[in-house]
């Protein structure tokens, strides 16, 4: 039966009527499993299904914990560093990108993207 307020609150105000079990997770859509509540308890209900406001919050969080623990974040490094130094010297003495790529088992873009983020500190110029 549908209501006229929140079952939870009282409230006459923003109402929803919900089942208790959803349909999904095998309830029917008989009235003895319908509830009538107000946005703001519904959502007290359902706190995973409407806390998506708070994803990012929780991912900024979780990042700054990572990288107070010194891990890094985003994709995996191809090259150890040592393995950097030696494929930008490469590139120095006038190897071809695709040649150190393959030696590496890099695609070009790796090895593009390698020697952009050194030229800030002094790498390869274009």
């Amino acid at each position: 039966m549908k209501l006229e307020f929140c079952v939870a609150c009282g409230s006459k105000d923003d109402l929803q009527h919900r089942h208790l079990v959803t349909e999904t997770k095998g309830g029917s859509d008989n009235e003895a499993n319908r509830i009538t509540l107000c946005t703001g308890c519904q959502g007290k209900l359902h706190p995973q299904r409407y806390g998506a406001g708070k994803h990012s919050q929780r991912i900024k969080t979780a990042f700054a914990a990572r990288r107070a623990r010194g891990a890094s974040i985003g994709r995996p490094k191809k090259l150890m560093p040592d393995q950097c130094k030696e494929a930008l010297q490469r590139l120095e003495s006038g190897e071809s990108r695709a040649a150190v790529a393959r030696s590496y088992g890099l695609s070009q873009a790796t090895v593009n993207r390698m020697v952009r983020s050194a030229r800030p500190s002094g790498g390869l110029a274009p």
